[in-house]
């Protein structure tokens, strides 16, 4: 057995009340203390819930091993997941851009068409030789009045 670091004495009993080993002369010390054993007694009487705790111990290290394990695995599956919707992104972004692109063209293209039959129309509508336009007077005659557009 160890001894005491005070008295240089073999160490034989514990106070709970310290938690504190002690030998002979420090049990004068502590004679008032609720809770002072015989360590020989205390381990014959602990060692069966040692054993208990040992196991719980075991128990406890294989559940925290699967927690972390688990924890792990999630944190793969979660980076597959952030790579993924990187990429899906990266595809979106590629397509919206390509759409763009082609309403663009598509806006264009009409526009053009649009104009080309708008400035038909005018031309049309200019080109015509003369129009005729009735008026009437204050006295109630009608008169004809042609307009060119040359």
């Amino acid at each position: 057995m160890d001894k005491c670091h005070a008295h240089a004495r073999e160490i034989e009993f514990f106070c709970q009340d310290h938690s504190k080993l002690c030998c002979l002369s420090c049990v004068l010390i502590h004679r008032k203390c609720d809770q002072l054993d015989e360590i020989v007694k205390v381990s014959r009487q602990t060692r069966p819930d040692l054993q208990a705790l040992k196991q719980s111990l075991i128990k406890l290290q294989a559940e925290a091993d699967a927690i972390i394990a688990e924890c792990k695995q999630s944190e793969t599956g979660f980076n597959e997941s952030i790579a993924k919707i990187s990429s899906e992104v990266d595809t979106m972004k590629d397509r919206i851009i390509k759409l763009s692109k082609e309403a663009k063209q598509k806006l264009i293209s009409e526009a053009k068409q649009f104009k080309t039959t708008e400035v038909k129309r005018i031309e049309n509508k200019r080109n015509a030789q003369s129009t005729v336009y009735l008026f009437r007077t204050n006295e109630g005659e009608t008169k004809n009045y042609r307009i060119n557009y040359r």
